[in-house]
């Protein structure tokens, strides 16, 4: 069994996409391998998708990843600005031989994940 990653999934979105697609729970299931009533629970949240099935979904009904992972994109890129900027600081008062590298690609994350932000509050 997957470690439990993946319950940042809203699961309601999988139930969503499938009836966006108008494709019936049994031909999920049916592509899937897997019986009906596993996907039920996947889709009401009683049951934590496998790869396997968020990978189906992504291919089936054109999702992409960073959808179905959103509340879990939300959650780790402010810890990564975070940590990013410890070991920046870190990095400053500790110089060593590839210091500037290793400063320069954190500055890069930071920046990144700025830049989406700024995006995300344009729309």
């Amino acid at each position: 069994m997957p470690p439990p990653v993946f319950n940042m999934i809203p699961m309601h979105n999988l139930k969503w996409y499938r009836k966006r697609a108008d494709i019936s729970q049994q031909d999920v299931a049916t592509l899937l391998n897997i019986i009906p009533q596993t996907l039920t629970r996947y889709e009401n949240g009683a049951r934590d998708p496998t790869p396997e099935v968020i990978i189906t979904y992504h291919i089936l009904f054109g999702v992409t990843l960073h959808e179905l992972f959103t509340p879990l994109f939300k959650k780790i890129k402010p810890k990564l600005v975070e940590r990013s900027k410890i070991m920046i600081d870190d990095i400053n008062h500790n110089p060593s031989p590839k210091g500037n590298q290793r400063i320069t690609y954190l500055q890069s994350i930071v920046n990144l994940i700025g830049e989406e932000k700024s995006h995300e509050s344009d729309k």
